[in-house]
């Protein structure tokens, strides 16, 4: 034991604030982003609330009840590693410290229905501590995953390792919540030595009540400390030539973050403290980027000696300090600082936290899981958030303009109400500025329609056949070139041709199905034929159909009711509980038989909103839930990148998979958000009937 060597080292720094800790129920959200998955090599099942410890546990139907009695017979087997499996419940009447001294031994919780899940979130499994250590490591491997310690009274930490001798060694401390303790040294307390490996990631400490951080660590190993949540403690994490990152830390009365030797600590959040992050003179080789030290009591960087860091920001701390070249003044625009669930430290949508890091190599996602680098402020400008969250954005990519169309191809602006404008449409894959413009032949600039920021998703751009003075083009040929650029390389541009023709009349022979605006070679015109030809839409008073138009609330349900030939209601001259309809307009009869139906209702405050436009996995869903098809499909996979599996509209964009219902866009994504436009609708309805389902 080096006590006495190493006292000085973790009481470095610390304030001292003796207050009376008491427990705080626990909101803590742990999202694993590596989660472990347990080896099936010597295994040994323990089941706390109905096992028996005269069964040999070797079995999942022999499980033993105390996993003392598990360590027992590991410690006396014929194998040199073992893995104990423990089911959800309390293990209260244990023997400790566990010792992990002879044989490396692993220690998996959170299994239920007999041990063939594992949850160790929502299936907890819980130790009670006692006036002793709960886990001591001595020169040995092990994994300690999944479980919850409370209640542990004394002793120098609750999990402590010592892997000083020769050997390489490796230890992993993963979605282990410690809560309501009292120890010496910390929760975790670990000296580790060259060849040795230590991970200590996902884990909730809250409510600590001793004279060192947390987490510490000493000696020359390799070791991460990553997406740990710390509450209520006195110091954070302490610790010395280990890789820190993506660590929230609050409510601490010492220091945050205590920089030692040969410390990389990037994109840590240490808010609600006192000294944020603190390296004393004794310490070199220190590195730290992208950390947040804000709303602290005392200063929020406190250092005595030369180091590395850069793009470090610093908010409302009590004590000012003078910023390093490249640091920044930053609000987080945090929710709740003294709040035990993590989603309350994400930076806030209007943060200028965002955007304000540097890349670094070692921190490819943030606490929450998501990919870094973002643009969380929507400017085209993709680089690491400060702090442990990356605020939500398109991911870090180069531009790609693809799906390009000009709908009419050929128009005519002559005011005679037909025809008189064309839209260029196209799909961005990532926020960028996007320059739209027309040329004539000799590629002379005759107008500029857009030079915008614009997101990921599909967009419209309208050209009248005006120049920029306002005067209406010849008839001729003019190249529309869209160009996308961002702070990622290289940029992207797309470019075609439309033509003015200042006739009156379109030719009927090239339209489809009589809409102006329409060909007859548009990959559309199959199903808007259909469409049309079965009463489903009717185009506008101009003879238009608008396919890129945004489909609104009356106008869904108008299509979805007469595309499943259900009966109609007659307008009986009511509101129908609406108070923003107009009465006995068109679309009475439908929001009537609608609501008698069930497919449609009003909000909270009493309004329909009938020209709220409905987007992509709205449409499916009033679509698939009119229709008869079976639903209850076993989504294990997301469908596509951006539509993960807990989203409410899984099943029902998982169901248009299968069928080929709506299109995904061409870089793969859903954008499940996007507004559906009439022209899908009208796919939508042409592909269900060739599958049958209507």
């Amino acid at each position: 034991m080096k006590t006495n060597k190493h006292l000085v080292s973790i009481l470095a720094g610390l304030t001292f604030v003796f207050t009376s800790i008491l427990p705080v129920q626990a909101a803590f959200v742990f999202i694993p982003i590596d989660p472990i998955i347990p080896i099936l090599t010597n295994p040994l099942y323990v089941d706390c609330s109905t096992g028996l410890d005269t069964n040999n546990g070797i079995t999942k139907s022999t499980p033993v009840k105390t996993i003392t009695w598990a360590f027992a017979l590991a410690n006396a087997g014929t194998q040199t590693n073992y893995q104990i499996y423990v089911s959800e419940g309390t293990c209260a009447s244990e023997t400790l410290p566990f010792l992990i001294t002879a044989k490396d031994i692993s220690l998996y919780g959170g299994y239920y229905n007999n041990f063939a899940s594992r949850d160790p979130i929502n299936h907890l499994t819980q130790i009670k501590g006692k006036n002793v250590n709960v886990i001591e490591i001595t020169n040995h491997s092990a994994v300690l995953s999944g479980f919850k310690i409370y209640d542990q009274t004394l002793g120098d930490a609750t999990i402590k390792i010592d892997n000083t001798a020769a050997g390489d060694n490796s230890v992993t401390i993963d979605g282990v919540e410690i809560n309501t303790v009292t120890a010496v040294f910390g929760a975790i307390y670990a000296e580790v030595e060259t060849g040795d490996t230590l991970n200590i990631s996902g884990n909730y400490i809250n409510n600590l009540s001793t004279f060192g951080s947390a987490i510490s660590v000493i000696g020359s190993g390799t070791t991460k400390i990553y997406n740990n949540f710390i509450y209520d403690v006195l110091g954070g994490i302490s610790a010395e030539s280990s890789t820190v990152y993506n660590n929230i830390i609050s409510k601490f009365t010492g220091v945050g973050l205590n920089l030692k030797a040969n410390i990389k600590a990037y994109n840590n959040t240490i808010v609600n403290g006192n000294t944020g992050i603190s390296m004393a003179a004794a310490y070199s080789g220190v590195e730290f980027r992208n950390n947040l030290s804000a709303y602290n009591s005392g200063k929020g960087l406190s250092i005595a000696n030369p180091a590395t860091y850069s793009n470090n920001g610093y908010f409302d701390n009590g004590t000012a300090h003078t910023l390093g070249t490249l640091d920044v003044s930053c609000d987080p625009k945090l929710a709740n600082i003294n709040s035990t669930s993590t989603y309350d430290y994400k930076l806030g949508a209007d943060s200028t936290c965002i955007d304000k890091g540097t890349e670094v190599s070692a921190v490819t996602k943030d606490y929450f899981g998501a990919v870094r680098k973002k643009d969380g402020n929507n400017d085209a400008i993709f680089a690491t958030d400060i702090g442990a969250h990356e605020a939500d954005g398109d991911t870090a990519a180069a531009p790609s303009i693809t799906a390009v169309t000009a709908s009419p191809n050929t128009f005519s602006p002559n005011a005679d109400g037909t025809n008189d404008s064309t839209t260029l449409s196209y799909t961005l894959n990532v926020n960028s500025n996007v320059i739209v413009a027309i040329y004539d032949d000799s590629l002379t600039l005759v107008k500029q329609l857009t030079d915008e920021v614009q997101g990921s998703g599909v967009h419209n751009v309208s050209w009248d056949g005006k120049n920029t003075g306002g005067t209406t083009m010849a008839a001729a040929n003019y190249t529309y070139r869209i160009t996308a650029q961002n702070s990622e390389s290289p940029a992207d541009s797309e470019q075609g041709v439309v033509t003015i023709d200042l006739g009156t009349t379109p030719n009927p022979s090239t339209l489809c199905s009589g809409f102006t605006d329409i060909s007859f070679n548009d990959p559309m015109c199959p199903a808007i034929t259909y469409v049309k030809d079965q009463g489903i839409f009717q185009g506008y008073p101009d003879g238009s159909f608008k396919p890129y138009n945004i489909i609104n609330r009356v106008e869904t349900t108008k299509v979805v009711l007469e595309g499943f030939n259900i009966t109609l209601l007659a307008d009986n001259g009511t509101n129908l509980g609406f108070n923003d309809v107009v009465l006995h307009e068109w679309y009475m009869t439908y929001l009537r038989t609608g609501k008698a139906q069930g497919i449609i209702e009003g909000y909270p405050d009493g309004s329909f909103r009938p020209t709220q436009q409905v987007n992509r996995v709205e449409m499916l869903k009033i679509f698939l839930e009119t229709s008869s098809e079976d639903l209850a499909l076993n989504v294990t996979n997301p469908p596509y990148p951006d539509t993960p599996i807990n989203q409410w509209y899984i099943v029902y964009v998982q169901f248009s998979k299968l069928h080929a219902l709506v299109d995904a866009a061409a870089n793969g994504n859903f954008y499940p958000a996007e507004g559906m436009q009439r022209g899908d609708v009208a796919e939508l309805f042409y592909r269900a009937h060739q599958e049958g389902i209507i």
